[in-house]
């Protein structure tokens, strides 16, 4: 397949603000048909699914593992919409070479869920596996319109050109929902200016590594946030010193182009 070709615009968008938002990438049936994988692997509270294109949703509390096998089918779809030809051509164009998925996150902020009123702190996401500069990104599935009422994110355009900074570790996934998740920067710099996010429904947002954003709590009574969060990175990356697996994302190499695992 020919390799998708950004605009000269976007592309220089990208390197100049760390982040990129194309829209209309899926259909409106394609963000029904995966929420709707999502919900019927989901806990009454709405927290958050790691990997469920791997045919397991492992949740753990108090010690207590539990592992919920997902429908084939379902994890074949929601891999297709991981590798979406589309978003692949994206991303190898922004990379300037292959780029793998490493793994997945849903995010509900269901509406009046206990996880609703969630607020993603401040952070650079390659805080987490401590990649080379420029070798992690990504992709944002938005599912549903997004906005400050329903939790949309914030982003500091141009904060991708910082190394890691100082940060307080907090835990990110099932944290429990009082707690707001994301390594907290102690200190934004002041010569970046928050920006609110409107991301439209069947939009994906493609975000730098290390540009730092977060999000708003989800304060509508009706309107949920659904979004599919997912690592990619450039081949080779889990190979490079430091790279971090993590103990639950399990983050490996896996071909957007054949699906094998490669690492």
């Amino acid at each position: 397949m020919k390799a998708y070709e950004l605009e000269r615009a976007q592309l220089l968008f990208y390197r100049e603000n760390g982040y990129l938002v194309v829209d209309n990438i899926l259909q409106d049936e394609e963000c029904e048909r995966m929420v709707r994988i999502y919900k019927s692997c989901a806990k009454p509270d709405f927290r958050g699914i790691m990997n469920l294109e791997r045919g397991i949703v492992r949740y753990e509390e108090n010690d207590i593992v539990e592992e919920i096998p997902v429908d084939r089918e379902d994890a074949e779809y929601v891999w297709r919409i991981i590798a979406h030809p589309v978003v692949t051509g994206i991303l190898e164009s922004l990379q300037g070479g292959e780029v793998v998925n490493l793994q997945s996150m849903m995010l509900f902020k269901e509406a009046n869920s206990p996880y609703a009123a969630q607020a993603w702190n401040p952070h650079q996401d390659n805080v987490y596996p401590s990649a080379p500069y420029g070798m992690y990104m990504t992709g944002n599935f938005a599912f549903e319109d997004q906005d400050i009422t329903n939790g949309c994110m914030f982003i500091y355009p141009g904060s991708h050109k910082e190394w890691i900074l100082p940060a307080e570790k907090v835990q990110s996934f099932q944290e429990g929902p009082e707690k707001n998740p994301g390594h907290r920067i102690y200190e934004v710099p002041d010569c970046y200016i928050r920006h609110d996010l409107f991301l439209p429904k069947r939009s994906v947002l493609l975000l730098h590594g290390n540009v730092i954003h977060g999000s708003y709590p989800n304060i509508s009574p009706i309107r949920s946030r659904p979004m599919l969060l997912v690592p990619y990175g450039t081949c080779g990356i889990s190979h490079t010193p430091g790279f971090i697996p993590g103990a639950t994302a399990k983050r490996r190499e896996r071909s957007l182009h054949t699906g094998e695992v490669l690492s």
